[in-house]
């Protein structure tokens, strides 16, 4: 969105489609963020006459997933798990600068040590994931293969003075992104090959309550390499090849009538993978489902 433009606010409406578990099978819980849910959608669609319509669609999908529990540490503080899922992501937007369009079709496989409810730790989960695919903006007019290897650490959730109705939770991530560009809008032959280093800062808080909750994150990635960058200038979006670093901030605060939807008013503002649009600033209202697939006890 132009910095110039009066803010655009999207009221949503979407249709959603829940899983039932099955006797004995895996068990659909409340996720905490877009990272740690399975199955996230959320969407964002206004219309007015003589106007075009601003959507905004983002989805992820990280299931069928095979979650084997390979034992616990000596210590018997942590339970170790091995994770592989294939990975989609659709992220759609139209009459708004928000994050690029994105389109990303992979497999991860990771593991998982997740500490056990009596153990008195500072962490209580550490990822190891590694995913491999293509990635691309919705158009195909950039066109990566990236192979991804991140850490993550997530701890518990602080209670300031032990006041329970402003729990705070932190997440730290960091890692290393490459590949190949094949293809971007400013050569059908694109710009070569691909290396990132990336990390990431999460902040999740209850405000007085488990149904309102404020979010913030910072994502940086260093590129050792030029690839595309998208920004306006003059009205347009002006794109050149640059190794300059990338950064993306977003905040959103979820009001949760239920474990799984919630409406987020949010703000974005940096640039995303493949593409790299730049994002001066964008509001939203939106609409999101939210859920974490967890394998079953002993398994």
């Amino acid at each position: 969105m132009r910095a110039s433009c009066p803010t655009r606010l999207a009221v949503v409406g979407i249709a959603l489609l829940g899983l039932t578990p099955t006797k004995g099978g895996a068990e659909l819980t409340p996720a905490a963020s877009r990272d740690d849910a399975d199955i996230f959608l959320s969407g964002a669609l206004v219309g007015a006459s003589g106007e075009d319509t601003v959507y905004s669609w983002d989805f992820k999908l990280t299931y069928p997933k095979a979650s084997k529990l390979l034992g616990v540490t000596r210590n018997s503080q942590w339970d170790r798990w091995r994770v592989c899922s294939p990975m989609v992501e659709f992220i759609a937007n139209k009459g708004t600068d928000a994050n690029p369009d994105r389109v990303n079709v992979s497999a991860q496989i990771g593991f998982l040590w997740d500490t056990r409810k009596e153990a008195p730790s500072a962490l209580t989960s550490i990822h190891w994931l590694t995913r491999a695919g293509g990635e691309a903006d919705r158009t195909l007019d950039t066109r990566d293969v990236i192979i991804a290897t991140l850490g993550r650490a997530i701890f518990r959730t602080f209670k300031g003075g032990g006041n329970k109705k402003f729990a705070v939770t932190p997440e730290v991530e960091a890692g290393v992104e490459v590949g190949e560009n094949y293809q971007n809008v400013l050569s059908k032959d694109g710009s070569g090959s691909v290396l990132r280093t990336y990390g990431a800062l999460r902040y999740r808080q209850e405000l007085g309550s488990s149904k309102w909750v404020f979010s913030a994150s910072y994502q940086y990635r260093a590129l050792l390499r030029d690839e595309v960058f998208g920004e306006e200038m003059g009205g347009e979006i002006v794109r050149r090849l640059t190794s300059k670093p990338r950064d993306f901030v977003d905040a959103t605060v979820d009001f949760s009538p239920t474990e799984y939807l919630s409406i987020r008013p949010g703000y974005k503002r940096g640039s995303l993978p493949p593409a790299f649009t730049f994002v001066d600033s964008e509001f939203s209202l939106s609409l999101v489902f939210s859920a974490a697939v967890r394998p079953p006890e002993g398994q």
